[in-house]
């Protein structure tokens, strides 16, 4: 990957901040719930399986993790005598989360805003990546652009074709097997671009 551009694209990466992974998620709750209970030592036992439940559903920040578990036992504390609660447990977690995680489930990945975030990252602008120009500043954006809606939509590849205007989808296909090809061969470029398929999916 050409210098210049790489340097670019891993700029975006440094400021971002990456959501943590399962363990992490799983160890902030029970780590949230400990502080909860030593200001407040009424509120009732919480299951190891909450936690898992809340780790697994809530993948995008640490202050929307948070979130789920007070709105679980905000639900428990109101619901305690009339359910006879003596525990908060995975069937009264789900019940709990029921619309909050319909609310949070993630909207359907558009063309356009995938288009979106690899111009970010590079410091174009959508026309510049949908044009004709074939110099590498524009080209190989483009190329990106192409491989991640290839991976992470069901877009054929013609018409990814028609989305940037061209008459042949074989320079699609060029395009997502070079990239692919690009990242079997130097980790730094595979790691650059998973990590905007990341940033783009969250």
């Amino acid at each position: 990957m050409e210098q210049r551009l790489l340097s670019r694209f891993e700029w975006g990466i440094t400021v971002d901040i990456k959501p943590p992974d399962y363990e992490t998620r799983t160890a902030i709750l029970m780590r949230k719930a400990q502080l909860l209970v030593r200001r407040d030592d009424n509120i009732l036992p919480i299951q190891n399986e909450v936690y898992h439940y809340i780790a697994s559903k809530v993948t995008s920040d640490i202050r929307k993790l948070e979130g789920a578990l007070r709105k679980v036992i905000m639900y428990a504390e109101f619901n305690r005598e009339g359910m006879k609660l003596s525990k908060i447990d995975l069937a009264l977690a789900e019940k709990a989360l029921e619309n909050y995680l319909n609310d949070a489930k993630p909207k359907a990945l558009t063309p356009a805003y995938i288009i979106d975030m690899v111009c970010r990252q590079f410091d174009i602008k959508p026309e510049e990546i949908k044009g004709k120009q074939k110099n590498r500043e524009f080209a190989y954006p483009r190329q990106i652009a192409m491989y991640i809606l290839r991976n992470v939509t069901e877009l054929s590849y013609t018409k990814i074709a028609d989305y940037f205007e061209k008459k042949d989808h074989t320079t699609v296909i060029y395009a997502v097997d070079k990239i692919a090809q690009q990242m079997d061969e130097d980790v730094e470029t595979k790691n650059v671009i998973e990590d905007l398929i990341m940033r783009i999916k969250q």
